[in-house]
């Protein structure tokens, strides 16, 4: 057991050393969009309470129809929501794009292995190992 987590582990080192190499900018963008976007989310949880407390709890108490304060709250957790919507959406293009693009890579990297190896190889070795290895 001890050694499929260390295996797991330095797989996932791999990967991200080799997703590292070529994608530092779109990995980086895409980090710092899914952390907005959670802020977002966060402040969009917390704004409930107070909209609650602040605004909706005096207007009743009070029987105030001035709906200026109000609706601008609301547009502004309305813009954040929007910002973390867009935030999200993009961070998941650029990680879409992040895993095809590095597909392609690795399977052109296997292509290429696999050119230079001997015929012999084959011979020796059953085509599920191959394609499963």
């Amino acid at each position: 057991m001890q050694n499929k987590k260390k295996a797991s582990w330095g797989s996932l080192a791999r990967l991200l050393r080799f997703l590292w190499q070529d994608y530092k900018l779109s990995l980086s963008i895409s980090f710092v969009l899914i952390v907005v976007a959670s802020l977002a989310t966060v402040n969009l949880t917390a704004s409930i309470q107070s909209l609650v407390d602040v605004y909706v709890q005096p207007m009743l108490k009070s029987g105030s129809h001035d709906f200026g304060p109000l609706l601008r709250f609301l547009t502004s957790v309305a813009v954040f929501c929007l910002i973390g919507v867009v935030a999200n959406y993009v961070a998941s293009l650029l990680m879409a794009t992040i895993s095809q693009d590095s597909l392609r890579s690795l399977r052109n990297q296997l292509f290429a292995r696999m050119q230079k190896l001997p015929v012999r190889y084959f011979d020796t070795h059953q085509h599920g190992d191959i394609m499963s290895i």
